[in-house]
């Protein structure tokens, strides 16, 4: 009877072994970072809000209209609004690297505020980005608001097959996200002209 439990033991955590599905973790953070410099304006990107039913780690991908579907073998290192605003950070800081050589760039001060409202993947197809943002420019010395703009831009990204192209898929709409952002700021640091969140190239 004892060997009969034993062989049932020993069959037991053969199966859980052999059924239990690996865990892969991905980061939205490209490799390669922005950079700063004495004379790169201030930037500030806290936090970005999300849909509630995204704000986890687990990977969520579309199924249908109004079918989504938790993936728990894949998931983010971060809580998914913390790996956008890391990612959405490195890419506008990046992508500022041009003004690091304007005259008064480093006294001026930009908060990034940004909510998403889609962040929808449907695997080996599309991904859709849709996110409002503000930016207030204030100065560096804390003298208060100068100017603000509130924006909105949508992105879809088209997606080969596999997890890693939807991470890749998410990284690139990011970045598309990123660029009209650091567009306004750049404008906004080298003029003092009225700027509208429409003169800015690359916004939905």
């Amino acid at each position: 009877m004892s060997r009969l439990r034993e062989a049932l033991t020993l069959l037991t955590l053969l199966v859980v072994g052999c059924s239990t599905t690996p865990t892969h973790y991905y980061t939205l953070v490209p490799i390669t970072g922005g950079t700063t410099t004495a004379d790169t304006p201030l930037i500030e990107l806290p936090s970005v809000r999300v849909p509630v039913q995204l704000d986890q780690r687990s990977f969520v991908v579309r199924l249908g209209a109004n079918e989504v579907a938790p993936v728990e073998s894949r998931r983010w290192l971060a809580p998914l609004p913390d790996e956008i605003a890391a990612a959405l950070r490195a890419d506008v800081q990046r992508r500022l690297g041009d003004t690091a050589s304007t005259a008064g760039a480093a006294a001026l001060h930009y908060r990034i505020v940004v909510d998403v409202s889609r962040f929808d993947g449907w695997l080996g197809q599309r991904l859709d980005l849709v996110a409002d943002w503000t930016v207030i420019e204030s100065r560096a010395d804390g003298s208060g608001p100068r100017r603000r703009w509130n924006c909105s831009t949508a992105v879809t990204q088209s997606l080969a097959a596999g997890y890693p192209a939807l991470v890749s898929g998410a990284q690139q709409s990011v970045d598309q996200l990123a660029a009209p952002i650091a567009a306004l700021i750049q404008s906004a640091v080298t003029s003092n002209a009225p700027l509208s969140c429409s003169s800015v190239a690359g916004n939905g």
